[in-house]
């Protein structure tokens, strides 16, 4: 739990013992001696009244605010933790599966990869890439660009050994929900 959400419950606490102890012995012990004659300026009954409410609903607010404070810090954890993982390498291809492809063959399964990337989102790419050629080609993303609501992306796909690059261009559309899907995808000779 960070210093925060402590600090936020600790005050909660202290708001809450203050709405529920007695108002007026509280006014007395606290408030009463700045006054030469302290019975004339002592409070109405609503307005002690309206003390505890305040006390009440402040220990309220500082409950949601110690929740969002540490559901802020778990967030932050899980994405530390998350940084923390290795960084997953393309798996090398089952001996029997390895081969160097042909540029036939590397555009074949280029083409293959770009149809079944449509409706999929970006991250997944990769993991096609690999199931589509049995871990014979080798991919390298490139920057991105942007076209409007439109996110262009490149990929240069070759054999084993960076020989025969084929581009495949996908372009993602990014729903105002922030869900990217890949609406189309097309290949063509040469790198990108």
């Amino acid at each position: 739990m960070s210093g925060y959400a402590f600090l936020f419950f600790a005050g909660a606490g202290v708001l809450l013992v203050l709405g529920f102890v007695n108002q007026r012995k509280l006014w007395w012990s606290t408030t009463a001696w700045q006054y030469r004659n302290p019975k004339a300026n002592e409070p109405s009954d609503a307005s002690l009244d309206f003390g505890r409410v305040l006390s009440l609903l402040g220990a309220f607010l500082a409950v949601v605010c110690g929740l969002i404070a540490w559901s802020y810090d778990a967030n932050q954890e899980q994405k530390a933790a998350r940084r923390a993982l290795p960084i997953i390498q393309t798996p090398t291809p089952d001996p029997v599966k390895a081969r160097t492809y042909s540029l036939a063959e590397v555009r074949e399964k280029a083409e293959a990869v770009a149809a079944k990337v449509v409706g999929r989102h970006h991250d997944e790419v990769p993991a096609i890439i690999v199931a589509e050629s049995d871990g014979n080609l080798r991919h390298k993303t490139l920057d991105r660009h942007w076209e409007g609501v439109w996110t262009i992306r490149g990929y240069d796909l070759t054999n084993r050994e960076d020989e025969h690059p084929i581009c495949m261009t996908t372009r993602e559309y990014t729903s105002p929900v922030d869900l990217t899907t890949i609406e189309s995808a097309e290949t063509t000779a040469g790198p990108c």
